[in-house]
């Protein structure tokens, strides 16, 4: 069987401000959306619909059954489904299972 590990990536920002904060490492299945439907709520890794190679942390906060919308906590700092609407689930590169380390 092969191992499905989990990615970890640092955020950059303030989009999700208090929770996660720049620096933060965050553990991320990327598998998750293969087992489970995303849910409103799931904090997510996520491919800017117009940035190549760009990725975003997020919060779902719609669903529909082909489409999310997602939006950042700290909503002044955040750039996110407001300004380029919803997102195919597609784009859903993973789950946000935890933070591995905090802000140094």
């Amino acid at each position: 069987m092969i191992s499905k590990e989990a990615l970890q990536v640092r955020v950059r920002g303030n989009s999700m401000a208090p929770l996660y904060l720049e620096g933060d490492i965050l553990e991320v299945d990327p598998y998750a959306y293969e087992r489970i439907a995303p849910q409103v709520g799931d904090k997510v890794l996520v491919e800017h619909p117009y940035r190549r190679n760009h990725l975003l942390v997020k919060e779902i906060r719609t669903v529909t059954p082909d489409k999310v919308f997602i939006r950042g906590i700290n909503a002044d700092e955040s750039t996110d489904s407001r300004s380029f609407g919803m997102l195919s689930k597609n784009r859903l590169k993973g789950k946000i299972k935890g933070k591995v380390s905090g802000a140094r």
